[in-house]
């Protein structure tokens, strides 16, 4: 079976990505594995209730509802819904993720690219040419303006 992979580094350009890649997942059969590479960052703020203070704790990523997004947009765009899997890659170096895709076999490495070249290095930045150097599957970056279209054929060049 096809499994794509998705870079989500918690940047805007990455839910960009994302749905482009459900598109490609859904015309080619494929599954789709999130790859989340950042840290989840929560806080807890104390709220008053009637005099009483209560602690709740939130969410400071805007893109943790990514796999529901995801979700959602597979089961009301697709005949046959596919298979979402969220995965954490936040704690791994270049030789950890180039193990994990060659281990669940992934057919293509997507991920969104922003315009302005510092907003590629994140805290938990991957050299994603390292990791390609140890694997065998291509890696489709996804521009931030990229308009998402439906996919009639993919063609890749491969030494």
């Amino acid at each position: 079976m096809n499994t794509l992979l998705i870079i989500n580094d918690n940047l805007t350009e990455a839910k960009h990505a994302a749905e482009f890649a459900l598109a490609i997942a859904q015309k080619a059969s494929a599954d789709i594995i999130l790859a989340n590479n950042f840290v989840n960052i929560s806080k807890n703020q104390e709220m008053v209730f009637a005099g009483d203070i209560k602690k709740i704790e939130t969410d400071k990523n805007e893109n943790l509802g990514l796999l529901e997004h995801l979700t959602l947009l597979n089961e009301t765009t697709a005949n046959q819904p596919l298979k979402i899997n969220e995965f954490d890659i936040s704690d791994m170096d270049e030789a950890g993720l180039a193990a994990f895709i060659n281990a669940n076999q992934i057919w293509m490495i997507v991920k969104g690219m922003p315009h302005e070249s510092d907003k590629v290095a994140t805290p938990h930045h991957i050299n994603v040419q390292t990791v390609l150097n140890k694997v065998l599957c291509p890696l489709l970056l996804v521009p931030a303006d990229w308009k998402i279209k439906d996919v009639e054929r993919m063609v890749y060049i491969a030494d």
